[in-house]
């Protein structure tokens, strides 16, 4: 039976790349009138439904009819459909919103694959041709069977028509149709009612329509043009998405809002006017609209939930954009050159993205929008004048051409992410007015081999700097508050400088403490493997030696109590560790992804072990915890897949924190990872006497083997 499947579908596939239709007929238009709604399939040839191309059906339509277009549209011929499969669309994946099971999808789609094909092995019309579709005489009208059901996890949804209204999904799965002309006096299409026609050509919409919802069109990769009614007045999330056939777009004068992904994806457009009456843009909703080079704006604030959203998180991805353009007269903004500014010249409000080279910003500019200039790939150098006093957050973010950076001596603050993902940035002189570095400013500048932080600095925020690799020496100015985790994953970072008469911070050999030295606050990721703990240190910092992937072995004194939060975080090399005996506490994610770890036996005074301590430590494959544990951490050993045995030496199971957003019945300890097989082959060890205690309590009783000892 197999070979005689593979021979025939080797015949059906060479005949499909040739273009033979194996069932060809001369099928001329039909049109049908339906006086009582249900009645549609009586009124067809019944040898004639899958071979229909052109379909003009007028009069009333309920479910059943509904139903009935849709086989002869190319659904399959069941009217279930699974809401959450995945589709391939060139290279796009798709699936549920709210989570997907992807293997039992494929195998879904698989069957289904091989039932079409032994359908048409025997002969079988399995789907039908209907191409052109014309509804413009038709009312929907309620009752009937259900045009389409789903499978959503546990739930069945059932899909049924209204009085006078298109109904979400209503022609979802339709591959053979081409183009559509709907019903007039509709004033809505509703979500996902074309999703993903991809042989979609061409759709007329009533005049009467008003929005146009959610997903309506995703995925219809053929569209090649599409006529808004004069009505229209909002365009809905992902309403258009990786509609990449239509190359233009005349959007209508009454248009007031666009949501986010709305042209998502749709590479064909060119160019793009936006009516003056929007008021409302959402993010994202040109995203990756690669071949767009001009952009005409409205006199508004592209405003969500009346909050300004920056032009290019708008049109986030367009790397082709070389001109932005406003409409004249324009209280809002002005076009220079192509180039973005307020009314009144003083804010560079955006730059576009697709072009490249140097940019000098005009010295009457004294502010720098947010997100100005962010993913300007090709832009290389830009000189700011000093007339600039203000740079917006991520301003420069994701320039990763960028090589030179000439900053006016009158900024104060540089902001969160203003230059992260630089990569290409070598060096940035600070100018000594500056006060603060925020969140993330310098992040991923993987090309920063230098940083001059000016006395002025007081601030330096989390992330600041993180994976600078190239960075190899910091020196930290007097007054400078460094936060955690400031300088992670600087891989060839040697040492931090402070001076004698620092009032915050000392160094040890590069190392980086609290003043009196009883902290151990920053370790530099470039030093050397292995490392040995001054005696009188108390408390190893959170992300004290974070990201110290070159890291082997560290030796802790007896003097220390405290492991904080991310302290070791991402120290893949680690292959051991001891803890002394006066540790009490271990910090959340203190050990997180220490793939390195194989055994790991915790001291007799530790009460308290983190959210996630050892969570994602891959290697671990044994761990011991001590007779007074209290406290476990939720999800502390998530993702630990070569865990064999836990020794728990306590006669009362520990606590296990569970978190606030599941219920009782939720596995706190392994967490909801989806490798389930350790579960059931890791062993937990307890004393003889508690191994009831431990089988009957919820946070313990998801280990399948508790052994006394």
């Amino acid at each position: 039976m197999k070979q005689h499947f593979s021979h025939y579908s080797v015949w059906i596939i060479a005949c499909l790349l040739l273009g033979v239709n194996l069932h060809a007929q001369e099928v001329k238009p039909v049109i049908v009138h339906v006086e009582k709604a249900g009645t549609l399939s009586s009124l067809i040839d019944p040898s004639m439904k899958y071979k229909i191309t052109n379909l003009t059906v007028t009069g009333e339509l309920n479910g059943t009819d509904i139903r009935y277009i849709r086989l002869m549209a190319g659904c399959a011929d069941t009217a279930t459909h699974i809401i959450t499969a995945w589709v391939h669309y060139d290279g796009f994946v798709s699936g549920s919103r709210s989570g997907i099971d992807i293997e039992g999808t494929k195998k879904a789609n698989k069957e289904e694959a091989e039932r079409r094909a032994a359908q048409f092995l025997r002969g079988d019309t399995i789907e039908g041709k209907l191409s052109f579709l014309d509804l413009s005489g038709a009312t929907i009208v309620s009752g009937g069977e259900e045009y389409m059901d789903s499978n959503k996890g546990s739930n069945n949804i059932e899909y049924r028509t209204a009085d006078g209204e298109l109904g979400s999904y209503m022609f979802y799965g339709c591959e053979s149709l081409t183009s559509v002309v709907l019903p007039t006096n509709i004033t809505e299409l509703p979500y996902n009612i074309f999703y993903f026609c991809r042989r979609l050509t061409s759709v007329t919409l009533p005049e009467s329509l008003t929005i146009i919802q959610t997903s309506a069109f995703e995925g219809c990769s053929s569209l090649a043009s599409i006529t808004f009614p004069e009505s229209l007045e909002g365009i809905g999330w992902s309403a258009f998405s990786y509609c990449k056939g239509l190359t233009s777009l005349e959007l209508p004068a009454r248009l007031t809002s666009i949501g986010s992904f709305a042209f998502r994806g749709c590479t064909g457009l060119t160019s793009l006017v936006i009516p003056n009456n929007v008021i409302r843009i959402e993010p994202n909703a040109f995203n990756g609209c690669t071949g767009l080079t001009s952009v005409t704006i409205p006199d508004q604030n592209l405003g969500v939930s009346n909050d300004y959203t920056p032009f290019l998180i708008v049109f986030s991805e367009c790397v082709g954009m070389k001109e932005i353009h406003v409409y004249p007269p324009n209280l809002k903004y002005i076009s220079v050159d192509g180039i973005l500014f307020s009314s009144n010249g003083k804010s560079l409000v955006a730059y576009p993205m697709g072009r490249s080279g140097e940019y000098t910003i005009p010295e009457r500019v004294t502010s720098i929008g947010k997100n100005a200039f962010e993913s300007c790939a090709g832009l290389t150098s830009i000189i700011i004048p000093n007339s600039v006093t203000e740079i917006g957050e991520s301003a420069f973010n994701k320039c990763s051409g960028l090589t030179s950076v000439s900053l006016s001596e009158n900024i104060a603050v540089i902001p969160e992410n203003a230059f992260s993902e630089c990569s290409s940035l070598s060096a940035i002189t600070i100018p000594e007015r500056v006060t603060s570095i925020g969140n993330a400013a310098f992040m991923d500048c993987k090309s920063l081999t230098s940083i001059h932080i000016p006395k002025g600095v007081t601030q330096i925020k989390p992330f600041a700097f993180i994976r600078c690799e190239a960075l190899t020496s910091v020196t930290l100015p007097n007054a400078a508050i460094l936060a955690d985790n400031s300088f992670g994953g600087c891989a060839l970072l040697k040492e931090f400088v402070v001076s004698s008469d620092n009032p915050l911070y000392c160094t040890v050999d590069g190392v980086l403490f609290s003043k009196d030295k009883k902290t151990l606050l920053a370790y530099p990721a470039g030093k050397s493997k292995s490392y040995m703990i001054p005696d009188g240190v108390t408390t190893i910092g959170d992300n004290a030696f974070s990201r110290c992937k070159e890291l082997t072995s560290v030796s802790l004194p007896k003097s220390v109590t405290t492991i904080g939060e991310y302290a070791f975080i991402g120290c893949k090399g680690l292959t051991s560790i001891h803890l002394p005996d006066n540790v009490t506490t271990i910090g959340k994610l203190a050990f997180y992804s220490c793939i390195g770890l194989t055994s790991v036996t915790l001291p007799k005074n530790i009460t308290t072990i983190g959210k996630e301590a050892f969570s994602n430590c891959t290697g671990l494959v044994s761990l011991t915890l001590p007779k007074g544990l209290t406290t476990f951490g939720e999800k502390v050993i998530y993702g630990c897949k070569n865990l064999k045995a836990i020794y728990c030496k306590s006669f009362d199971p520990p606590l296990v924190v569970k978190s606030p957003l599941y219920g009782s019945e939720y596995d706190t300890v392994f967490g909801d990872d989806p490798n389930t097989s350790y579960k059931k082959s890791c062993v937990l060890y307890v004393p003889n006497r508690a191994v009831k205690a431990y089988s009957l309590a919820n946070e313990w009783s998801s280990f399948v083997h508790i052994s006394g000892e």
